[in-house]
């Protein structure tokens, strides 16, 4: 399977993963950057097992390819492309022919 087209990974995504060690789960670690991802606002067109769920104010996709500094983020982190910011509620991840081909996370 091809990856995602670079031309459509057109947005940044700055991420900010929950620190575990801190005693009350209130902190965070340093944030990183992902470029060439994806933002989709219309949760529907992404899956339809989201279209339904109101916790989903929209999906990040990261290609596994072209994503640059890709990586698969942990649950509550926080999430901000350009104006959005979120908090990722579920990672679905796809794997065809045993391979992660791209991640696409559901920000609340």
């Amino acid at each position: 399977m091809r990856p995602i087209p670079i031309k459509v990974l057109c947005d940044t995504a700055t991420i900010e993963e929950p620190d575990t060690s801190g005693r009350y789960g209130d902190s965070f670690l340093p944030k990183r950057t992902i470029e060439h991802v994806y933002l989709e606002q219309n949760v529907s067109s992404v899956s339809h097992a989201w279209a339904d769920d109101r916790s989903v104010s929209c999906v990040l996709v990261i290609d596994a390819t072209n994503s640059t500094n890709a990586f698969s983020p942990a649950l509550l982190s926080r999430v901000t492309v350009g104006n959005v910011v979120g908090s990722v509620i579920e990672v679905k991840e796809y794997r065809p022919y045993g391979l992660t081909h791209h991640w696409e996370v559901a920000l609340g």
